[in-house]
């Protein structure tokens, strides 16, 4: 019975870190799938923010590299 009381609080355990290492992913962007930008623009100036991640989704950085490569196309970087 001792055996099975802990296994059950391990199992239980793990599930809980599981769930608040996914809530925390989640809150940081981890799972989102787009980017969104900000711009700010001076005199003839336009800057493009592409807010960034360590860890994210494949659909995320896919996202990345199409804009990216947009604003290349537009002539909005160097």
């Amino acid at each position: 019975m001792k055996k099975i009381t802990i296994i059950l609080l391990i199992i239980f355990c793990v599930g809980c870190k599981n769930m608040f290492l996914n809530m925390t992913l989640k809150q940081v962007g981890a799972y989102d799938e787009k980017i969104i930008l900000s711009k700010i623009i001076t005199n003839n100036k336009e800057i493009v923010f592409m807010p960034m991640v360590h860890l994210s989704t494949k659909l995320f950085y896919e996202d990345v590299k199409n804009k990216i490569d947009s604003l290349k196309r537009a002539g909005q970087t160097h």
